[in-house]
């Protein structure tokens, strides 16, 4: 009698697996849309149950984060006896958010709050153009309100991540212009800042008003006895940041460094073509 308990008991816990995996399995390739939240430490997370995606891996694998990760912003220590209808805290790294809807990719959306504009939640909050925030929605200006539901963007899994940034890459190499052979290097103290209320983690890139696009700077902290190598990719915003910002870097950046505040000291090293620098004395 008691071992035929025990097979029911086996058997219903198999039944209650499958049920789990099959509705995760069911939703695949479907899009799904999850609300964009922060923790009490600034960092942006959503929120979903175990039945969407059938196991931890799945979660893991769909978002590119560890299961250490996963396991531990959730408390768990048997992955075995999580409930399918559990709700789980999802870190998100805003690197991975792009514009692309598609198979497998989850729509990120967010509820505007009082005092938010549109550039703060995209720019500040998910580092993200205010240009691309507002074609996703249809704006036509600048104006939002208060609970409205925005789209974000569309979280890729890293694997997809990488084919896009090949693609970039590719297309980038094919329009970058043939440099000078002889450069001038400039060495020079500078105030860098970054964004801490974004995820740690992600590529290694500045924005810099002079050093050439598409090329590297080497950046040292002379606090933390630091140094990186990053790729210049754009120039810092007019008006959006302090006049005394010379450097604007990513998280990862900062986090190589050993920044310990937003803003800190750093010495930079770049290079530029040497008719630039003759063109400027004129």
């Amino acid at each position: 009698m008691l071992q035929n308990r025990f097979i029911m008991n086996r058997c219903a816990k198999y039944l209650v697996s499958l049920i789990v995996l099959f509705s995760g399995l069911e939703l695949a390739g479907q899009t799904k849309e999850y609300e964009l939240k922060f923790n009490e430490k600034g960092y942006p997370y959503i929120e979903c149950t175990l039945s969407q995606y059938g196991t931890l891996y799945n979660l893991s694998k769909t978002f590119s984060i560890p299961l250490s990760r996963i396991t531990d912003a959730n408390s768990i220590v048997d992955p075995s006896e999580i409930a399918g209808d559990r709700v789980l805290y999802m870190p998100i790294n805003t690197e991975y958010i792009k514009n692309g809807a598609g198979e497998n990719r989850a729509k990120l959306v967010y509820v505007v709050k009082p005092g938010e504009t549109l550039y703060r939640i995209s720019k500040t909050y998910f580092n993200r153009s205010v240009s691309d925030v507002s074609s996703l929605n249809d704006l036509e200006g600048s104006n939002i309100s208060v609970g409205k539901k925005i789209v974000i963007g569309y979280y890729l899994p890293e694997n997809e991540l990488d084919k896009l940034e090949e693609e970039e890459s590719d297309i980038a190499a094919e329009s970058k212009p043939v440099e000078a052979p002889n450069v001038v290097w400039v060495k020079e103290r500078a105030i860098a800042s970054w964004n801490q209320v974004q995820m740690k983690g992600g590529r290694k890139f500045v924005l810099h008003n002079t050093a050439k696009l598409n090329t590297e700077i080497e950046i040292y902290n002379p606090l933390m006895r630091r140094t990186i190598h990053a790729k210049v990719v754009g120039r810092i915003p007019e008006g959006t940041y302090a006049k005394d910002v010379d450097v604007l870097v990513s998280p990862a950046v900062a986090q190589s460094l050993g920044a310990l505040d937003a803003r800190f000291m750093v010495e930079i090293k770049y290079a530029i073509p040497a008719e630039d620098q003759l063109a400027s004395m004129k």
